[in-house]
C-alpha cells in the first residue's frame, strides 16, 4: 500500500541522457562527413573516380582532420583515419561500411 508521509522519488537511469543523443546523432554526422568528405571533396581534389586504383585520398585526409579535431594529438589519430576511410573508399567506392567504422571510431574515442 501506498504510504502518504514517504515522497516518491522517481527512479534515474543508469545510461545518461547525453550519452543517449550521442549515440543517437554519432551516425547522423558520420553519414554527413563521410559524404562530403570522400563522395565530394575526395573526388573532387583528386580528380580520379572511386573504383580508380590507388590511394589518392591524402588531400581530403588532411581535410577531414583539420576540421573534425581541434587538438594536436586527436588531429593525428582523424588524420590516420581519414586515410584508412579514403583508400577504403578509393579501393571499392562503398559509403555504408565507413559510415559503420566511423561511428564506431566516434564511440568508442568518446567512451575512452
Amino acid at each position: 500500500m501506498w504510504d502518504a508521509g514517504t515522497p516518491h522519488r522517481p527512479t534515474r537511469s543508469p545510461i545518461p541522457a547525453a550519452l543517449v543523443i550521442f549515440c543517437l546523432l554519432t551516425p547522423i554526422v558520420a553519414i554527413g562527413e563521410e559524404s562530403l568528405f570522400r563522395v565530394y571533396v575526395q573526388t573532387r581534389l583528386t580528380g580520379i573516380p572511386a573504383r580508380a586504383a590507388g590511394p589518392a585520398g591524402g588531400p581530403g585526409a588532411v581535410l577531414f582532420a583539420a576540421s573534425t579535431a581541434t587538438h594536436l594529438a586527436l588531429r593525428w589519430s582523424c588524420g590516420r583515419l581519414g586515410l584508412v576511410l579514403a583508400i577504403s573508399y578509393q579501393a571499392n567506392g562503398k559509403i555504408p561500411r565507413l559510415v559503420i567504422a566511423h561511428t564506431l571510431w566516434n564511440l568508442v574515442a568518446a567512451l575512452w
